[in-house]
């Protein structure tokens, strides 16, 4: 009797004891936590930054149509871009061209050296090693090259450049600005003996083209006036920040004393034309 009732306890132990266990291991149910909806202030505050976003975009487009850009693909691989350039000649028959004028030019400078640059005029001198050095003979035959931009730059105001560069500083933003007219007056006054020829660091041709994402937007000076140079200091400062108004008016100095003839584009390049004089035809002047 004594043992029927231990085996009876022991097995009622044994039951209670896997209750236990059975309901230690079972799942408990999870909270539900309150959904958190966004707040009516928080709701306004993104409508309104859209509003902002999409006056700004409208306005940029407006700015962009009022000057008259010309887009171009920019050539890129492996998130690195490009500007693709090719120096064109063009020979016209007993005319001036600038490539005449450059070369007059470089027959007084004891140290000739003609730079082909790209700089960002927003940042002045900080493109150095953004340059080729050209010969008289490269302008002559033509050529391509191209230009590497800033990676990580959406937007950006630059420049191409060709000038003599005697300090071999790396950069033409800074160089004398002359009418290159006026370079054929200095020398046949010089060679009459009336005044001695200006030795200078001179910018020979300036084009200026704005960055946006993928593109190349390009900026024809020769339909530009001060509206249009207006246009361009507010659409720089939307797109940069900073002061707009002091890189459009050096692009629009920059044209009105060189006049070079605006770029023009062939599928993912900048067409840079060179005149010269026909060699058959001699013009007064000219050595």
């Amino acid at each position: 009797m004594f043992r029927m009732v231990m085996v009876g306890f022991g097995l009622l132990v044994v039951f209670f004891v896997y209750r236990f266990n059975s309901d230690k291991a079972r799942p408990t149910a999870p909270i539900k936590q309150p959904l958190k909806k966004p707040t009516i202030s928080k709701v306004r505050d993104v409508g309104k930054e859209r509003k902002v976003a999409l006056k700004r975009q409208q306005k940029i487009v407006r700015l962009e149509n009022a000057i008259g850009l010309s887009p171009m693909t920019l050539p890129a691989k492996d998130g690195q871009q490009w500007v693709k350039v090719r120096i064109e000649p063009l020979v016209k028959r007993c005319q001036v061209g600038d490539y005449d004028l450059i070369g007059l030019d470089q027959s007084y400078h004891k140290k000739p050296n003609i730079i082909l640059s790209l700089e960002d005029l927003s940042q002045p001198g900080a493109s150095r090693s953004n340059i080729k050095p050209v010969k008289l003979k490269d302008l002559k035959e033509g050529f391509v090259h191209r230009f590497p931009l800033p990676k990580n730059l959406d937007h950006g105001h630059f420049g191409i450049f060709l000038c003599q560069d005697s300090s071999r500083r790396g950069y033409c933003h800074n160089k004398k600005l002359d009418s290159m007219s006026g370079l054929l007056d200095w020398h046949r006054d010089a060679v009459a003996g009336k005044r001695a020829y200006p030795r200078k660091d001179r910018i020979y041709l300036f084009q200026s083209f704005l960055k946006d994402g993928p593109m190349a937007k390009m900026i024809d000076h020769t339909v530009m006036d001060a509206k249009h140079y207006k246009a361009m200091a507010k659409l720089i400062k939307l797109r940069q920040g900073g002061s707009g108004s002091n890189q459009a008016a050096f692009s629009a100095k920059s044209h009105r004393q060189l006049g070079s003839i605006p770029a023009r584009m062939d599928g993912d390049t900048m067409i840079i034309t060179i005149p010269r004089n026909d060699p058959s035809c001699k013009i007064f002047g000219l050595l």
